[in-house]
């Protein structure tokens, strides 16, 4: 019997919400919507409805579903959403729709590529995991940008609690690019069956919450709208006793309404409806069951087998797996249709869907294993014969089908396809989905009867590659001890290294610990002549060496590891090598030179192929060691040849790229737009780097409102980044905040945790300078001359060089801190070799806030002496330093040098916080003295006067300068100026 299809009722909230949002996204404000429920409650539907308002409205809808059972292909959403564009412009509209981005798309969505004549782009060798895991999430973002320029768009993502974290993601990147887009998001999730270890959690939290976004939770139907839905339904009117029993068994739940009215109907033997017995099943599936028993059996057994192929089918494929006639399986698709259990998604391609994801559900759970295990074998055959010229695209279904069904026999077809499905993922730069494929190869692999070593060792290789991809830095770890661990795999020497070396970017310090006494056996087992393997492990083993603390032998390493590259005359060798050596030497301040010449050999080795990936590297690491070497000059060049790479337009290398700048900049003091470029460098590092952009974040903040005199408020922020475990780089930076803020004995305690064994506990890594110039800064405030004797040598090493955190700030001149230590010790004529090196070493640089903080630092300590000379000397300091922070805006540091200036007056003599400074500005206020005036009588600048009159006027509650003067007269302010 046909069932009438539902009344759409109960929802006039919700569409209202979408028609406001929509009139906003048509004005180009970002606007998301999410769609939350239970399994059944209309979730979909809605989304439906929406979809057909916007239609009507001239915008255009474009779907967007994922898979819920395994083997979608990579970004399966967004490659819908692509075709049907494709699907929907002409061939001279999408060659203008293409753009730079358009052989990214074409990888995806190759039909794209047949209709403007464009191929794939890719090529079959994976790049670096830090530019592939961004380029296809921005060619998406961009395609979908340009289509908004011709006409509006809502893209529907239907079941994202079923997506892939690389649909996830591009979704959170396209969710920050709505401004001035004419797109809107509709997203539909299960909130039920969410927990915190799923992605999409992280997801919602990034497309926030306020202005443009619509957090809708959908409840189940009044009465009145189960009343409504009855009638459209029946065709009768339900008593309200009958409306009351439905809806206190089915809570409302659309589907479940749904399905209680159609076995209502069926039941009824003369459709009166009213006389029968209301029995509710206890659950849906019972409710399907009922319902799906009524059909006849060949229909059943027909929809349980395309349970097996998925939501999503074709009756092509259904027909070769029941060995039926394509007639017959249509036939009894008709019969399923009439009774509402599959739609008919496009006639032209038989193609057909569940209605609802319980159905499906329902009737795969009902298969006995062994006949779901034949079904999955047969599922993969057919999807793997079927419509041959689309088998690359239907690669991970089929795999999924094989590998559920391997325990039949069929391994080795299992294997076949997981590992084309796996790499044709890395192709796409879906390292999630290509780290799930290779996992399953490598399990068939080793449950095989027949090992493989040889099959076997290149799986765990690209798993650990993929795996690497997602930042899954400890699953990969695993994976490679696991591996070590089987004699018969490490008994191929290069296979040994080159899985080995990958942990090259594993810089746990227990993760290198591990990898130390492999690498060791390995150069054991490895013959003393030149060999690719060999030159690989000895610089491996040298990053290792040094990471754990190990200086000594490190170079000797690098020197042979080097010699020998260079003998074997193979550019992929010497690069690999080089770039292993520079991150040994990384921080080494006795081979900056060394490290100059490397990545200077390095650059000249780089292939400049289509990513540019190795010369991205090269010069990111020459630049990191021109700013450690204080030639900034040079740093501009290289970070400009940086920056027009390709490379750094994607992902890790794109964080780079901004955050130089950035470091460059608070070196020389340019801060205008500075805050800004830091809230952005944020923005690109949580994709990219995780909760280690917060700490880069927190360091760069701190360090720009110290030097503009804005830290205090800034403090609560900074202890929150610095409560962070995962942070140890602000374990010293709450330590020096504290120390900035005056709370000094909160200050010491965290300086006594760091000192604890002579400073022993400070690792030999990127962090290594900053902590020690931290520790430095602290234990000068503190007068701490006997901590300062154990600190002393320990930066010694670094004299001569530039203190830095590569990503996040350069510390200026480390002799700096090295005078300031020595001033705290005593030592006057070692703080002067030291200070005027810094002043020398600013200077040249062009670090101008440094300079400024070198010679107040100078000052204070030649202060300390009895000489008339040194007395002179620090004045004429102090003038320097105020000239400079006065240009440059550092308020902080001028309000210290105008106390020092001024004989150390306490602020507190004057009223309301005036300081010494706005106590001359306010004396000269009162003769009428104009800004420009001011500024040539006191020496700053007109922007400077402009600011503390503002403070003049903030502090004392006046409306102008009039009411300002006559506040000076009536506090005995005004002086005889």
């Amino acid at each position: 019997m046909s069932s009438s299809p539902a009344v759409f009722v109960g929802r006039g909230r919700e569409l209202a919400v979408f028609a406001e949002a929509f009139d906003q996204m048509l004005e180009g404000r970002r606007q998301i919507l999410t769609l939350a429920g239970e399994p059944g409650i209309g979730k979909t539907r809605l989304a439906e409805a929406f979809a057909d308002a916007a239609e009507d409205r001239g915008a255009l809808a474009l779907w967007g579903r994922c898979f819920e059972e395994p083997g979608a292909p990579p970004y399966w959403p967004w490659v819908q959403i692509l075709r049907e564009i494709v699907e929907a412009m002409s061939p001279s509209e999408l060659s203008l729709l293409a753009g730079p981005d358009g052989s990214e798309i074409a990888a995806l969505v190759p039909e794209l590529g047949i209709a403007i004549g464009m191929a794939d782009g890719r090529d079959d060798a994976p790049v670096e995991p830090s530019r592939a895991r961004f380029r296809t999430f921005n060619a998406i973002c961009g395609f979908l940008k340009r289509v908004t320029a011709q006409v509006p768009l809502v893209l529907l993502v239907d079941n994202l609690h079923w997506a892939d974290k690389a649909s996830l993601t591009v979704l959170e990147l396209l969710s920050q690019a709505l401004v001035q887009s004419r797109i809107m998001i509709v997203c539909t999730y299960r909130d039920t069956e969410l927990s915190r270890t799923d992605p999409l959690p992280a997801t919602l939290g990034v497309l926030g919450s306020g202005d443009g976004v619509a957090r809708l939770r959908l409840q189940g139907l009044g009465q009145e709208a189960i009343t409504v839905l009855a009638d459209g339904m029946l065709g009768k009117a339900l008593s309200a006793r009958v409306v009351r029993a439905i809806d206190q068994q089915t809570d409302g739940n659309p589907l479940f309404v749904i399905e209680l009215l159609k076995v209502l109907l069926e039941e009824s033997r003369d459709a009166g409806i009213e006389p029968i017995t209301v029995r509710i099943p206890d659950g849906v599936r019972e409710t399907i069951g009922r319902r799906l028993s009524r059909l006849p059996d060949h229909v059943n057994g027909m929809l349980r087998t395309a349970s097996v192929i998925g939501r999503d089918f074709d009756a092509a494929v259904l027909a070769r797996i029941a060995v039926v006639d394509v007639e017959g399986v249509l036939a009894a698709l008709h019969l399923a249709e009439e009774a509402g259990f599959v739609s008919n998604t496009d006639r032209a391609a038989q193609a057909y869907r569940f209605t609802h994801a319980l159905i499906r559900e329902t009737l795969y759970d009902e298969l006995p294993t062994p006949e779901r295990l034949q079904l999955h074998a047969l599922a993969g055959d057919a999807l793997a014969a079927v419509d041959a010229d689309r088998t690359q695209s239907r690669l991970s279904r089929i795999a999924h089908h094989y590998f559920e069904s391997s325990a039949l026999g069929n391994a080795e077809q299992a294997v076949d396809f997981a590992a084309r499905a796996a790499h044709e993922a890395m192709r796409l730069d879906a390292y999630d989905e290509a780290a799930l494929h290779f996992g399953n190869v490598v399990r068939l692999l080793r449950q095989s009867p027949r090992r493989r070593p040889e099959r076997l060792r290149e799986a765990i290789y690209w798993q650990t590659r993929a795996l690497t991809g997602t930042a899954d830095f400890g699953a990969a770890a695993a994976l490679i001890t696991e591996a070590l661990d089987d004699h018969e795999l490490a008994s191929d020497e290069a296979w040994l290294t080159d899985v080995g070396t990958q942990w090259i970017v594993l810089t746990s310090h227990s993760m290198q610990a591990e990898q130390l006494p492999l690498l060791r056996r390995l150069l054991q087992r490895l013959p003393q002549g030149d060999s690719a393997a060999r030159a690989k492990a000895l610089a491996a083993q040298a990053f290792a060496e040094r990471t754990l603390g190990g200086v000594h032998g490190v170079k000797a390493l690098i020197d042979e590891s080097m010699a020998m590259a260079r003998r074997l005359g193979d550019p992929a060798v010497l690069s690999h090598c080089l770039r292993s050596s520079l991150l040994a030497l990384a921080g080494d301040p006795t081979q900056i030179d060394t490290r100059l010449a490397l990545a200077e050999e390095y650059i000249g080795v780089a292939p400049p192929g289509d990513s540019c990936e190795r010369m991205a590297e090269a010069l990111y690491h020459q630049a990191c060691n021109l700013i450690e070497a204080g030639k900034f000059d040079g740093v501009d060049r290289v970070v400009d040849s940086f920056e027009r790479l390709n490379a750094t337009k994607f992902g890790f290398q794109e964080y780079r790229a901004r955050a130089l700048p950035v470091v460059l900049s608070l070196a020389r003091g340019e801060y205008d737009g500075l805050s800004a470029k830091i809230e952005t460098l944020r923005e690109i590092g949580q994709k990219t780097r995780g909760e280690d952009a917060d700490g880069v974040y927190g360091v760069q903040m701190f360090m720009l409102n110290r030097d503009l005199g804005r830290l205090r408020a800034l403090a609560p922020l900074i202890e929150r980044f610095a409560a962070s475990p995962l942070n140890r780089a602000w374990t010293p930076g709450l330590m020096l905040a504290l120390t900035e803020i005056g709370r000094l004995d909160d200050a010491a305690r965290e300086l006594d945790k760091l000192a604890a064994g002579e400073f022993a506990m400070i690792p030999f890594d990127a962090l290594r300078t900053s902590t020690l110039v931290y520790c430095a800064e602290t234990c000068t405030a503190l007068g701490d001359a006997e901590r300062a004797k154990v600190l002393y040598p320990l930066l010694v090493p670094y004299a001569g060089t530039f203190a830095t955190h590569h990503l996040a700030v350069c510390f200026g001149s480390t002799d700096q801190y090295l005078g300031m230590l020595a001033a705290t010790m005593g030592d006057l004529d070692r703080a002067r070799r030291h200070f005027d090196a810094a002043v020398r070493a600013h200077a040249a640089a062009r670090a101008w806030p440094w300079l400024a903080r070198t010679c107040q630092r100078y000052a204070l300590a030649l202060r300390k002496s009895q000489e008339p000379n040194d007395r002179a000397r620090a004045e004429q300091l102090l003038r320097e330093a105020e000239q400079l922070a006065d240009r440059l805006g550092m308020q902080g540091l001028g309000v210290e040098i105008d106390a020092l200036l001024r004989g150390d007056r306490a602020q507190a003599s004057y009223p309301v916080g005036l300081t010494a400074r706005e106590v001359e500005v306010l004396q000269l206020l009162v003769i009428g003295r104009s800004n420009k005036d001011i500024s040539k009588v006191l020496s700053i600048s007109l922007n400077t006067v402009a600011t503390h009159v503002r403070n003049i006027l903030t502090k004392t509650e006046c409306a102008n300068r009039t009411e300002a003067a006559a506040y000076a007269h009536r506090n005995g302010l005004a002086g005889s100026a």
